[in-house]
């Protein structure tokens, strides 16, 4: 039942659609219960809200993650590349 939850609220941020395979991470990892009774409308759309931008950061934090490893070998091949321009001169 927790899982059916996730997977609705997921579907009702309109992130399941653009991200599946990270949103089925997320459910798979998310611990958290919720309360699927609110109060009021404010407080159903604030919640869902949150838990939108929960889901945009972490998304993004991936992005990052993946952004700084391209860099990072791109930065080496690059050292390879003028070190290899190098030798090639020296012989």
């Amino acid at each position: 039942m927790k899982v059916y939850k996730e997977y609705c609220l997921l579907i009702k941020t309109n992130l399941f659609s653009c991200h599946k395979s990270i949103n089925y991470f997320f459910i798979i990892k998310e611990k958290k219960m919720f309360n699927c009774y609110f109060k009021s409308s404010k407080e159903k759309k604030s919640f869902y809200q949150h838990k939108k931008l929960e889901m945009l950061n972490y998304i993004k934090d991936s992005l990052e993650r993946k952004i700084a490893s391209v860099t990072a070998s791109i930065e080496v091949l690059e050292n390879q590349i003028s070190r290899d321009k190098e030798v090639e001169v020296t012989n």
